[in-house]
């Protein structure tokens, strides 16, 4: 073997070496990291073993360029490419296209895909296979030069293996684990006839598909991701033109329940157009993990009392809040904290306002007992309210927590007899009194503190960030978890 021969022999097994200390990427399972040393690594070893291959049969190749096309400065990969090295398999002139692409990409940019990384890394141990079997200078395995290259060979190797069978079954890791010649049987007992040399180019071709695959999944995905953030940020900006809106009216807006029809109205368009959004662009899938996720926090029975739009402001809330924190340029999560208010709305509208007054209709039939009905929920004409006027702000007064200005004492104590009457006899079945209106006065509390901390600030831009979304999911769903203590304390 002549000096230059070992050279490159040592070049290459200097290559393989310098693979060792970032080679732990086989084993990460996480989404990004750097993988721009390993890949540039493996394409240097690649070139080298090009060289050499191309040195073995006769071409004459010395600093960029070969013998017969002296006008073109060419790199040992575009040798492969460009196929002036004849008799090279297509599967190979398929990878090391590959491996052009990947350089070229880790040497701007580190963020190459773990999946992509991983089958890279097995093409990349087939390719070592076919080089060990075409290699003629290779075949005398007694040589100390070789057996050094060989080991270092068959340590990458092993180090794949191990990666493969740490994997699960159903991924695309798994499913190339065929592709992966076993490089020890190769380098150990000199199996090198021309079936596994065919064989390796099968495992090869069949990882360079799976290859592709991942890579037209990963775009697929991008693309998705940047339709996502794309009509977040339009609903961010649509946000912001009802908010100057909104700030105009309630200027103008003479009266508290005015300012808190108004806000409703903000809350209900704002929250149709998320719902439109999310439900267009999210997956099912993405929806069954936030419901899960929720069922878990609130409790199966909490969770089946809630009527089936609450449920679904609550998981668009959820996947709307983990998407825009990947958005750093939007600070206003005013849409997240509506959809919570919202499903917390239609849960009060639902029992202290259509079911109450349906109880109401039929133990006091007739508009002649109108009068008789809590004031709370009549209208200015003395005809009871429709469940779209009832609001966030509503609730304490219904409740009786909140008590209007010109009510009288008999008005007062009406109000809240009836009040007790009805949940005693369809809320809280029982509960003796004392404990109905301490449940009252927990609801009623914990509502006015949601609509003034969370439902009235969306109405102004930037009044809620990330924090303030954060804050609001703890108090009502993940740590405090008052809905859950709101709906456990009813019957239904």
């Amino acid at each position: 073997m002549d000096m230059k021969t070992i050279s490159y022999l040592l070049d290459i097994q200097n290559d393989l070496e310098s693979l060792w200390p970032t080679i732990d990427f086989f084993n990460s399972q996480s989404g990004l990291r750097d993988y721009s040393t390993p890949v540039l690594g493996a394409s240097r070893a690649v070139e080298k073993m090009i060289i050499l291959y191309a040195n073995e049969r006769g071409y004459d190749y010395n600093d960029g360029v070969l013998s017969g096309h002296e006008t073109e400065r060419l790199s040992p990969l575009s040798l492969v490419c460009k196929r002036y090295i004849k008799d090279i398999p297509d599967e190979v002139v398929s990878f090391v296209n590959e491996i052009r692409i990947f350089r070229n990409i880790a040497a701007h940019d580190p963020k190459i895909p773990y999946g992509e990384a991983v089958v890279f890394a097995k093409v990349f141990d087939c390719f070592v296979s076919w080089f060990l079997l075409n290699s003629t200078t290779l075949q005398d395995r007694s040589d100390p030069n070789i057996k050094k290259l060989l080991a270092r060979f068959r340590s990458f190797s092993k180090s794949i293996t191990l990666q493969i069978e740490s994997e699960t079954s159903g991924t695309v890791e798994y499913k190339i684990e065929s592709s992966v010649v076993k490089t020890k049987n190769i380098v150990e007992n000199g199996n090198d006839t021309a079936s596994e040399s065919s064989e390796i180019l099968s495992k090869m071709k069949e990882a360079l598909s799976y290859l592709k695959e991942i890579k037209t999944g990963v775009l697929k995905i991008d693309l998705k991701v940047n339709e996502i953030s794309e009509k977040l940020d339009e609903l961010s900006r649509q946000i912001s033109v009802y908010q100057s809106l909104v700030e105009r009216q309630i200027e103008r807006a003479i009266s508290e329940d005015e300012i808190d029809r108004i806000l409703s109205a903000y809350s209900d368009e704002c929250t149709s157009r998320i719902i439109r959004a999310v439900n267009s662009e999210f997956s099912s899938a993405s929806f069954s993990v936030e419901k899960e996720k929720l069922k878990l926090s609130l409790g199966e029975v909490a969770w089946n009392k809630l009527d089936s739009s609450s449920q679904s402001f609550l998981i668009t809330a959820k996947i709307t809040y983990n998407n825009l924190l990947s958005m750093p340029s939007v600070i206003d999560y005013s849409g997240v904290c509506l959809l919570v208010t919202k499903a917390i709305e239609v849960e009060m509208s639902n029992r202290f306002c259509r079911d109450y007054l349906a109880f109401l209709k039929t133990k006091y039939p007739g508009k002649e007992n109108y009068p008789n009905y809590p004031t709370t929920l009549l209208n200015k004409y003395g005809k009871p309210i429709k469940p779209k006027d009832f609001t966030l702000g509503s609730v304490a007064y219904v409740l009786c927590y909140n008590v209007p200005d010109d009510l009288d004492t008999a008005q007062e104590n009406n109000n809240y007899q009836k009040l007790v009457e009805f949940v005693s006899e369809c809320l809280m079945k029982d509960v003796d009194e004392t404990m109905i209106k301490t449940k009252l006065e927990m609801i009623a509390e914990g509502v006015e503190n949601i609509r003034k901390d969370y439902r009235n600030p969306s109405a102004h831009t930037n009044h809620l960030q990330c924090i303030n979304a954060k804050q609001c999911f703890d108090l009502v769903l993940d740590v405090e978890k008052l809905l859950k203590e709101i709906l456990d304390s009813l019957d239904y």
